[in-house]
């Protein structure tokens, strides 16, 4: 998977920076991770667009919760995620969110 999108993952020498990773002509620093916890049941990572100078939060865990939080979301996706679970698969949500530096 890694091969095919060209990503190279760098180790930061620069305070505050975890990893960088580096795609093409941009370069995307990895600032903080937030490792998953059940209560949440999620986990997130802030990473800043070295390139254009904003940040962004990703998140990965329960869809319920990441539709939650949505701010444009797909009506369908309900459905769909009902029926994906009534035949014994299981599904992620991931999203992200721009945020202003602070």
């Amino acid at each position: 998977m890694w091969e095919k999108s060209k990503a190279i993952f760098l180790p930061s020498t620069k305070e505050g920076i975890l990893w960088s990773v580096q795609f093409s002509d941009n370069k995307f620093d990895i600032l903080r991770i937030n490792q998953f916890e059940s209560r949440f049941m999620s986990m997130s990572v802030l990473v800043r667009d070295e390139k254009n100078k904003k940040y962004y939060v990703f998140v990965k865990g329960s869809p319920e919760l990441v539709l939650k939080k949505a701010t444009n979301n797909c009506k369908d996706v309900s459905s769909l995620l009902k029926n994906i679970n009534l035949e014994g698969f299981r599904a992620i949500g991931i999203g992200f969110k721009k945020i202003n530096e602070s």
